[in-house]
């Protein structure tokens, strides 16, 4: 008797207790031609003080909104999205003209201004083209996906190079 209320006392324990977080499986690594852009939302790295806090971090959210339509719609991934920086690749054919597509339709939604106090300021858009690593890594609780490569390595080098309202290749 003392053993069953054991194993009744354990499975009743044991459903109370919070489901262990369930991994999505990592994708298999893979080396493939891409067609890279990233995308340095300026207006992010030096905050002006108009927008309260979370009125910043709701334009920030709309502003990726937009940044991920215009990828998706021509076939891209956005991969990370850090800070003031995004980046995105597209494969397959014609990836490069996608990825310019998308890099033109970027630059027009990301150059208005939203509020009648602040002055527009554009992002800087690069494009560089060439093979990149994808997969993932884990060095926390979750995989994260990465890429590597040196078509990631031009890019922060084009980064550096670009202005506002530049679409550097």
């Amino acid at each position: 008797r003392e053993r069953r209320d054991m194993q009744d006392y354990v499975m009743e324990l044991s459903r109370s207790m919070p489901e262990a977080p369930r991994h999505a499986p990592p994708a298999a690594p893979e080396t493939r031609p891409r067609t890279l852009m990233a995308v340095e939302m300026r207006r992010y790295a030096r905050p002006r003080g108009v927008l309260e806090p979370l009125d910043t971090l709701a334009r920030m959210g709309r502003d990726l909104r937009r940044v991920a339509a215009a990828v998706g719609a021509r076939g891209g991934r956005l991969e990370i999205a850090a800070g003031h920086r995004i980046l995105a690749s597209f494969d397959g054919d014609g990836r490069s003209l996608r990825a310019l597509q998308s890099a033109a339709e970027v630059l027009a939604v990301l150059s208005s201004r939203d509020l009648e106090l602040e002055q527009a300021e554009p992002p800087l858009l690069a494009l560089a083209a060439g093979d990149a690593l994808s997969g993932s890594v884990t060095y926390a609780d979750e995989p994260e996906r990465v890429l590597l490569g040196p078509a990631v390595q031009q890019l922060e080098v084009l980064m550096r190079e670009a202005t506002p309202k530049d679409l550097v290749l």
